[in-house]
C-alpha cells in the first residue's frame, strides 16, 4: 500500500508522508487496506489522499482487480464503511 500511495503522490514525491494506514477482513480470504498520505505541491500547498486495495489474506496476493470475482455484492457494500 506504501507504493500505491507513493505513486498516488507522484509527481511530488519528494515531500510524501505515509500517514495511517486501516486493514479490514472484508471475509475469510480477502483483506481491505487502506493507506493515507500526503504531499506538499508545487506551491507548498499540503494535499492528502488514500489508496485501497484489496488483499487475498493467504498469500498476500492483490486481488483489487479481481474483486468482483471474489467478493459477493453484500461484502463489498461494506466498504464504503471501512474507508477513514
Amino acid at each position: 500500500m506504501y507504493i500505491k500511495a507513493k505513486q498516488a503522490s507522484f509527481p511530488y514525491n519528494e515531500t510524501f508522508s505515509a500517514g495511517s494506514y486501516y486493514t479490514s477482513m472484508i471475509n475469510d480470504s480477502i483483506v481491505f487496506c487502506q493507506q493515507n498520505y500526503s504531499y506538499k505541491n508545487d506551491y507548498s500547498v499540503k494535499k492528502s489522499g488514500k489508496t485501497y486495495g484489496f488483499f487475498n489474506s493467504r498469500n498476500g496476493d492483490d486481488v483489487t482487480e479481481y474483486i468482483d470475482l471474489y467478493v459477493n455484492d453484500n461484502e463489498i457494500s461494506r466498504v464504503s464503511s471501512l474507508i477513514k
